[in-house]
């Protein structure tokens, strides 16, 4: 890649990519470094460059087109339940939209308790800050920290080995499979035979997960963010164990306590760290539509109205708590006829005035989150996608999906109401009219549609931490639910209104296709109505 400065501007015409840190390596280090008596543990085993290198693990951090945002910056590390040990993750607050940390289990699902947003996470130290605490500008260099618990505490703290930092004031309980998301007991349809027994109980292992979107570096130099680390810390003297024996099967428990190479896709490779066959379970109950229909109304014509959105289901694997995902597939005449440069496509829709203006340059503005913002973030993605299909007693085809590209909600032209009308094009020049002082934004998908890259079918919106105080944003809409109801829609003027203008059109001003804010309206109960709103046990 060149070292040109990145815009986030609409014009980004990058091909999707993925980058990797490699882990910190031990096995050519002095280990264990010698243990300052006077220090506490993240000085002794983190903030010496020596002492990173022997004990310290880079999570992988990647930014991949592979179901995720092309905005935000992924980092993980797989673990197993090590009793006798736990995690420490350490990290530096970003300069950026969002972060947050999940916890998932062997099932690649979260329980309440295991996550926590930006703005929830104590500083590491007293006098470092949280730059997601509304009134509060970034700054570099600010700390963050918690543990990952395999049960048990400390038993006694050895010198040099205790803190005064608060990573041990944030606890994830990697020791039980998730509680809820079963299908055990009579709140869900029962599955078709033959099907697993969904297992409850003691965890063996999973994936620690940060989420950093729309990161001021990475956006504007092509600078992958530093990593967080992982340290394993012995209970028996609340040391640190080195990193080869952490990620080796050279420790007391025979077995990888950690591994910071597994992919993101999180597939076989990643055994015994995962249960496939229960993850598999999980899409096929929650996930197909021959399981759990979707709840349906009318289909929506509003203004020519072509695509038929609807919220995904309450469980996703590996699941951003942070977020409400909106998607459709795009009818196939009207693609064909895009696709063949015959049409244009024009999505509508309404943006709330209060988004974020963080991240900002940290070297000449001061911005920071208000507490006010309808939502942390919006994007709007452009995807291939294939559905989850199930077909009874047990043939299971899993749902595929690849992110061609995605569009941030600082990409949009904006009227003082928020209005945003996009058109999306197979050309770098957009036809005449289309301009900002009309209101356009236009974006060029053709760079996005390559031989590589399977065929462009949907579209997915993803929204972050709403406010209960704006009530049109993806999570207004019931989970695995349609949006648009028999009152008008449970978004309003905030869904896309996506219709496919001839390539002979004249562009003139912009304007909203005119849907009326039914966001608060009660809607009578959709088809099928049996457990409606859905909700986990």
């Amino acid at each position: 890649m060149t070292a040109h400065v990145f815009s986030r501007s609409i014009f980004w015409l990058s091909v999707p990519f993925v980058l990797f840190f490699a882990h910190l390596s031990a096995s050519a280090q002095n280990c264990p470094m010698t243990i300052n008596p006077a220090d506490d543990f993240v000085a002794n085993f983190y903030q010496n460059p020596g002492a990173a290198a022997c004990y310290a693990s880079n999570l992988t951090t990647e930014q991949s087109a592979n179901e995720g945002d092309l905005n935000a910056v992924y980092s993980h590390a797989l673990y197993t339940v090590a009793p006798g040990y736990e995690l420490v993750v350490l990290g530096y607050f970003p300069n950026s939209r969002f972060m947050s940390a999940t916890l998932y289990d062997n099932h690649l699902t979260t329980s309440p308790g295991n996550y926590l947003f930006d703005y929830q996470f104590p500083p590491l130290f007293s006098g470092m800050t949280n730059p997601f605490l509304p009134g509060t500008p970034f700054t570099h260099k600010q700390m963050y920290g918690f543990t990952v618990s395999f049960g048990g505490s400390v038993a006694g703290v050895s010198p040099g080995c205790g803190t005064t930092s608060t990573f041990g004031q944030t606890v994830f309980d990697a020791t039980q499979i998730h509680p809820g998301y079963t299908w055990n007991d009579a709140i869900y349809p029962p599955p078709p035979a033959p099907f697993p027994v969904h297992l409850s109980g003691a965890n063996s292992g999973g994936v620690v997960q940060i989420r950093d979107y729309l990161d001021y570096g990475y956006e504007h130099t092509q600078t992958l963010p530093t990593p967080a680390v992982v340290i394993v810390r012995d209970l028996s003297t609340g040391c640190a164990i080195p990193a080869s024996q952490a990620t080796t099967k050279n420790n007391p428990t025979g077995q990888p306590i950690i591994n910071v190479n597994g992919s993101v896709n999180f597939q076989n490779a990643e055994l015994p760290w995962l249960d496939q066959d229960q993850i598999t379970a999980h899409d096929e109950y929650y996930v197909t539509a021959a399981i759990t229909p979707t709840e349906t109304y009318p289909s929506d014509t509003f203004a020519g109205q072509q695509a038929q959105w609807v919220r995904s289901s309450d469980w996703v694997r590996r699941t951003d708590t942070a977020a409400a995902y909106l998607s459709t597939f795009l009818p196939l005449p009207e693609m064909t006829s895009f696709l063949n440069g015959e049409s244009f496509m024009r999505i509508r829709f309404q943006l709330p005035t209060n988004l974020p203006t963080i991240p900002c340059n940290p070297t000449n503005d001061t911005c920071s989150l208000t507490g006010t913002e309808a939502m942390r973030y919006f994007s709007l993605e452009f995807k291939a996608s294939t559905p989850y299909t199930y077909t009874p007693p047990d043939t299971f085809t899993g749902g595929t999906g690849s992110v061609l590209a995605a569009l941030d909600d600082t990409a949009f032209v904006r009227s003082s109401q928020g209005q945003v009308t996009l058109i999306v094009g197979l050309a770098a020049t957009p036809p005449p009219g289309v301009t900002s002082a009309n209101g356009y934004t236009y974006f060029n998908l053709a760079p996005f549609l390559t031989s590589g890259a399977p065929g462009f079918n949907s579209l997915l919106i993803r929204n972050l931490l709403a406010s209960p105080s704006f009530p049109c944003s993806v999570f207004n809409v019931p989970t695995y639910t349609m949006e648009y109801n028999n009152v008008g829609g449970f978004m309003g003027a905030y869904v896309p209104t996506v219709d496919f203008p001839s390539d002979e059109t004249v562009f003139g001003p912009a304007h909203s296709p005119g849907r009326p804010n039914t966001c608060t309206g009660i809607p009578a109960a959709p088809t099928p109505n049996y457990n409606f709103p859905r909700t986990p046990a």
